[in-house]
């Protein structure tokens, strides 16, 4: 009969600190892979997120701001810097009359200088404006033409504003720029008009 060997005391150490160093590396990885390395979102979220904003758009196109804001908020839970949802929120915030909540949303779009971000500005522009905010308004209408020079929404806007403080040199490039564009509205004639008298 064979007797069999029993570990040493030392080689049962050794083993003992090997788990243990594997242990932490492994926790520490766990621990520190995050910070590093920018998770991916589950298809399965991405997709949720996508139909979200679908039925989002579909409800505000509908004008059922409500349920539009909702689903807009919960794409915003799966994907918090979502230009689409932000602008989805923003706009029947804005509908419902929450104009600070409304403008909170359009806010938050990341300076990415995308058409989403100039829709944004303008956006919030419209809301500073109807509030007679000028001085905002005249800021944010001037963010969006510095990323979109040619956005007509913008510059009708701030012609406007330009006009309405008596500051009508100021205002004439602005009246011209849609007219330039071929985009001959009311509007900028009867300012342009104003402007030269």
């Amino acid at each position: 009969m064979k007797v069999r060997k029993q570990p040493s005391q030392t080689s049962l150490m050794w083993v003992g600190v090997v788990v243990v160093i594997v242990a932490f590396v492994g926790v520490t990885f766990y621990i520190v892979q995050p910070i590093f390395m920018e998770p991916e979102l589950p298809e399965s979220i991405t997709n949720h997120s996508v139909i979200l904003m679908r039925d989002a758009k579909a409800a505000l196109s509908q004008q059922d701001y409500p349920v539009a804001r909702a689903l807009a908020d919960k794409a915003l839970e799966l994907k918090p810097n979502s230009t689409d949802a932000l602008l989805v929120a923003g706009e029947s915030a804005a509908r419902l009359g929450e104009t600070n909540v409304a403008m909170d949303y359009y806010l938050q779009v990341a300076d990415d200088g995308s058409p989403g971000y100039v829709t944004s500005r303008w956006a919030a522009g419209n809301i500073a404006l109807a509030e007679a905010r000028l001085t905002e308004a005249e800021k944010l209408f001037r963010t969006a033409l510095v990323k979109d020079p040619d956005n007509i929404i913008a510059h009708e806007r701030l012609a406007f504003i330009l006009g309405v403080e008596g500051r009508h040199w100021e205002a004439l490039p602005h009246l011209f720029d849609p007219i330039r564009q071929g985009r001959i509205a009311l509007e900028p004639l009867v300012l342009l008009g104003a402007a030269g008298s």
